[in-house]
C-alpha cells in the first residue's frame, strides 16, 4: 500500500513540474512572439535590427532550458520550426532583413538530449554545392521542409542573398554520432565542371519569380523548375534566373541521385472515373487547366 501511495505521490508531483514547465514557457514565449514580430515585419530595418537582438538572446537562453524541446513554441508564427516525421528532432531557423538590404540567417537543432547552434558562416558560391557543412559552418537558409528517405532525411532551404536574388537548397542530412551533418555526394550530374558528384541542389533565381524545390514520392525523384536566363524586371537588377515552365531533376538509382536533363511538364492522374474528364496536373501536384 505504502509503495502504490509513494508512486502516486511521485507521479503528482512531476506532473505538477511538468505543468509549471509548460506554464513558464508559456510566458517566456510571449515575449519570443512581441520580438519576432517586429524582426520580421517592422518597417524600419534598425527596429528589426534591434528586436533581433533581443529576439536572438531570448530564444537561445529558452532553447538551453531544460523541457524545452517538449514545448512546441506554436506561437512563433513569423519563424520556422521544423520537425523531422517522427518528431525525434527540430530544426529553428530565421531569417533578418537588415539595414543596406542585408540579410542574414540564424538558428538552432534541437533534440531531447542537446541544442546546438547554427553558425552562418558558409557564403554563397559555385562551390558550396560541393562544401563540407556542419553546425559550426552552416550555409544558413531558413529550413521550410524535413523529409526522410532510408538512412538519411533530405533537408529543404531557402536564402535570400540580396533584394534581387534568392537562392533554394536540397541536401542530405544525416545524425552521424548525436550530430546533424549537412550534405552528401550523391547528387550524380555528368554536366558538372568539378567531375564530383554534389552534395547538394543549390538553384539561384531571381527574388520576385516563384521556384519549385520538392520531392516526388511517385517519381522517386527530386524535381525542380528548369532556370534560364532572362532581363530582370526588378529596377537595377539586370540579367537574371526564371523557370520556363520546364522541370529538371535527381531520380534515386540505388542509393544515388541520378541527373535528369529534361522531364514532362506534365504528368495526368491514373485512370479517370467513367465518364469523367481526365484531370492534368503538373509534377508539383498542382490542377492544371
Amino acid at each position: 500500500m505504502r509503495v502504490l501511495q509513494f508512486l502516486c505521490l511521485s507521479i503528482f508531483l512531476m506532473s505538477n513540474l511538468y505543468s509549471q514547465d509548460q506554464a513558464d514557457f508559456e510566458k517566456e514565449q510571449i515575449d519570443l512572439a512581441y520580438h519576432a514580430d517586429i524582426l520580421v515585419n517592422a518597417v524600419s530595418p534598425d527596429h528589426r535590427e534591434r528586436a533581433h537582438e533581443e529576439f536572438y538572446k531570448d530564444i537561445k537562453s529558452v532553447l538551453e532550458q531544460e523541457g524545452s524541446f517538449e514545448f512546441p513554441f506554436d506561437s512563433l508564427h513569423w519563424i520556422s520550426i521544423q520537425y523531422a516525421p517522427d518528431k525525434s528532432f527540430r530544426f529553428i531557423t530565421w531569417q533578418l532583413s537588415g539595414l543596406a538590404n542585408s540579410y542574414s540567417y540564424y538558428g538552432f537543432y534541437q533534440d531531447a538530449a542537446q541544442t546546438l547552434e547554427l553558425n552562418s558562416t558558409v557564403k554563397y558560391g559555385r562551390n558550396v554545392e560541393y562544401a563540407n557543412i556542419d553546425t559550426d559552418n552552416w550555409y544558413g537558409q531558413l529550413v521550410y521542409d524535413i523529409i526522410p528517405m532510408e538512412d538519411y532525411y533530405f533537408l529543404f532551404g531557402f536564402k535570400q542573398l540580396d533584394q534581387f536574388t534568392k537562392t533554394k537548397v536540397a541536401e542530405v542530412l544525416r545524425i552521424v554520432d548525436g550530430k546533424p551533418v549537412f550534405g552528401s555526394g550523391v547528387f550524380e550530374d555528368n554536366s558538372s565542371k568539378y567531375g564530383d558528384a554534389k552534395k547538394r541542389i543549390v538553384l539561384q533565381y531571381s527574388a520576385d519569380a516563384l521556384v519549385n524545390l520538392t520531392y516526388n514520392p511517385g517519381l522517386n525523384m527530386l524535381v525542380y523548375d528548369h532556370l534560364v536566363s532572362r532581363m530582370g524586371r526588378l529596377p537595377g537588377q539586370g540579367p537574371t534566373m526564371v523557370p520556363d515552365g520546364t522541370y529538371k531533376g535527381y531520380k534515386n538509382d540505388a542509393g544515388k541521385w541520378s541527373y535528369v536533363d529534361h522531364l514532362y511538364s506534365e504528368i495526368s492522374d491514373e485512370k479517370p472515373k467513367s465518364g469523367t474528364k481526365k484531370e492534368s496536373r503538373d509534377l508539383f501536384g498542382r490542377g492544371k487547366g
